[in-house]
């Protein structure tokens, strides 16, 4: 299930809070939550519907490899995916928790001179409500730009894992970098030369990476 605000700006399944807001980002419009480093990070709050939990993937805007300079690039991100339940007394209480860094670059050297949104494995969401906290960690001159939310059901290794740790509601999110941070180095270095200029007008349709496999979406 795709929660997605990219064409069309907000939808009433995702509560946005905390640090920045969703703005239109380009012509024609595109939307995306931007936040900077430094502020409040922002908060993304939807219900999975589903009776098991399953993968959540977060969006976000790509662009660039690590030949760049740090400051070029959007921000990395501290994101933590937290489920909640009504207390006894009323107040929120979390059930289960992930934290991953994001790294926003494309895993595939071809799309990294691309301007794409991208969807990034975080967690899991256990159904009812849940809360994704996302955190900029680089003070650099693009704001992160998220512009939606994935629930994969039916992606199956994950489904597996997620399952897996139903009783303790503690699923492990993978680390995003120690999965694809060598072999964005190594491949970027390799094709430095060959890599075109960015051409921010021209459309592609987003990916998806999900443990490693990728999906046009």
């Amino acid at each position: 299930r795709c929660l997605g605000w990219y064409e069309r700006g907000p939808t009433d399944a995702v509560r946005h809070g905390g640090g920045g807001g969703v703005f239109s980002f380009s012509d024609p419009p595109r939307f995306a939550h931007q936040v900077s480093h430094g502020g409040v990070p922002a908060t993304l709050q939807f219900r999975n519907e589903y009776r098991h939990p399953v993968p959540l993937g977060l969006t976000v805007m790509v662009w660039g490899d690590l030949t760049l300079p740090r400051e070029e690039l959007y921000p990395r991100a501290r994101v933590t995916v937290s489920s909640v339940s009504d207390g006894t007394a009323g107040a929120a209480v979390t059930t289960h928790q992930d934290e991953d860094i994001l790294v926003p670059l494309h895993p595939d050297p071809a799309f990294q001179s691309w301007h794409v949104p991208h969807t990034f494995v975080v967690g899991h969401a256990i159904p009812g409500t849940n809360v994704v906290t996302v955190e900029p960690l680089d003070q650099v001159q693009k704001p992160l730009r998220i512009t939606g939310l994935v629930m994969c059901p039916d992606c199956e290794e994950d489904r597996k894992v997620a399952l897996a740790q139903v009783a303790g509601w503690r699923p492990a999110a993978p680390k995003l970098w120690e999965q694809v941070g060598p072999q964005i180095q190594s491949q970027s270095q390799g094709q430095n030369d060959q890599v075109e200029q960015q051409q921010p007008g021209r459309s592609v349709n987003s990916t998806v990476t999900i443990r490693g496999a990728e999906v046009v979406a």
